[in-house]
């Protein structure tokens, strides 16, 4: 699963993405603090929803395997899973 940076100093939303690395950046009016958590979680939840992030912090969505197996040379092979390496 890719990290999520869920704290940034701009004023607009920005996701970066390429093969290997995905961070998300927004930055919410209200800092998370001990009296204001109902607030702060709308934000990043509608943050998270605009940007069609949900995938990457859904339990119930099952990664693909990080190996799968595939005949080589008449020899059953564990190679890395090549949807993982787009």
């Amino acid at each position: 699963m890719a990290p999520l940076n869920l704290a940034s100093s701009n004023n607009t939303p920005n996701v970066h993405a390429n093969s290997t690395n995905f961070s998300f950046t927004f930055n919410t009016p209200v800092k998370l603090d001990q009296s204001n958590y109902l607030i702060w979680k709308s934000q990043v939840q509608a943050s998270i929803r605009d940007n069609r992030l949900e995938k990457f912090i859904d339990e119930t969505v099952t990664p693909p395997p990080s190996h799968i197996a595939q005949r080589i040379d008449n020899e059953l092979r564990s190679i890395e899973n090549p949807e993982l390496a787009n």
